[in-house]
């Protein structure tokens, strides 16, 4: 299984469940999903395209997971 349909199979089967818990935030498996998927339409129309390479300098937080997730979306090569 694709990591993505794991993705979106989470968000499916526990929308409403917390999926990443960061210090007082919270974000749901569909919030998840959702917020992944716009930042990987976001990356794709600034002209990225699959297999790019993308560096990432982040602080741990609920956004890493997201743009992760954006990554694999838009099928990005994340460079941390």
């Amino acid at each position: 299984m694709l990591v993505n349909e794991m993705i979106r199979r989470g968000a499916r089967y526990y929308a409403n469940e917390t999926a990443v818990l960061f210090g007082d935030e919270r974000l749901t498996y569909r919030e998840v999903d959702e917020r992944s998927s716009g930042l990987a339409h976001a990356l794709i129309a600034q002209g990225l395209k699959p297999h790019d390479r993308i560096g990432l300098l982040l602080n741990n937080s609920q956004n890493s997971v997201l743009i992760d997730f954006a990554c694999l979306k838009a099928r990005l090569t994340r460079v941390p």
